[in-house]
């Protein structure tokens, strides 16, 4: 009998560590779901801002050559 409540102890230990992993899997997805969120983000505001450099290049460009503005575009 000592040796099927070792055996009943060690399944219950493997119970509780199994609910430990999958309590960390569920962190570990919000996580992921919160970084996928920011990265998201992240992107959108680089596309702003890289559209918004090009168009002050392109102005800045024009101005120069079309106009013979030298100030960058900038009055």
């Amino acid at each position: 009998m000592d040796e099927l409540d070792d055996f009943g102890d060690g399944v219950e230990d493997v119970r509780q560590s199994l609910g430990s992993a999958g309590d960390m899997a569920r962190a570990f997805a919000g996580e992921m779901s919160r970084m996928r969120e920011t990265v998201s983000d992240t992107n959108r505001e680089v596309r702003v801002l890289s559209s918004g450099i090009s168009r002050g290049l392109r102005k800045s460009f024009e101005g120069l050559i079309f106009d013979g503005n030298t100030n960058g575009g900038m009055i």
